[in-house]
């Protein structure tokens, strides 16, 4: 570990987000790199949108409580978690051209994240090529919460049959 301290265990799962690459060198571990994606929260508004507005890689999505998100931005900036001005304003031009009804509103958040990205973008769902015991659940770029539940059954079944 970071902290010196070693770990046994009969098997292995990497499965770090964007810190995957971190955890195997660069020749032992397949490279992940982060992606940083920002996200704009609006107010709850009294018009209900009845399903997710999606719109050339953009979208408007709202809580059940009303807050309308808009996202993301797809940024190559490394470990670089700072949300951006110029990320705003684009953001909100997008949400506010889909639903125009946003320019009555202010933004009430602005936050960001770092994605998983692989060179494909397509998770590795696999068992490592050199370390038997090791098995890799990485690279879900935008869909890693949605992939999670699907991606540790067949990580679990790869260890039961390889075990």
């Amino acid at each position: 570990t970071e902290s010196g301290m070693n770990l046994q265990a009969d098997f292995y799962v990497v499965a770090s987000g964007a810190w995957s690459s971190c955890i195997l060198n660069e020749v032992e571990m397949p490279k992940i790199k982060p992606i940083r994606g920002q996200l704009i929260q609006y107010p709850s508004i009294k018009e209900k949108l009845p399903y997710i507005l999606y719109k050339n890689d953009f979208y408007l999505i709202q809580r059940q409580d009303g807050v309308v998100l808009a996202g993301s931005t797809k940024e190559d900036v490394g470990f670089d978690k700072r949300i951006t001005e110029e990320a705003r304003k684009s953001l909100q031009m997008k949400a506010e051209s889909i639903m125009p009804i946003l320019k009555n509103y202010n933004i009430e958040n602005q936050w960001s994240g770092l994605r998983p990205g692989s060179q494909d973008n397509v998770p590795m769902i696999e068992r490592h090529h050199k370390y038997n015991n090791v098995y890799l659940n990485v690279g879900h770029y935008r869909y890693g919460l949605t992939m999670a539940p699907k991606a540790a059954r067949i990580i679990s079944d790869l260890i039961t049959l390889n075990g």
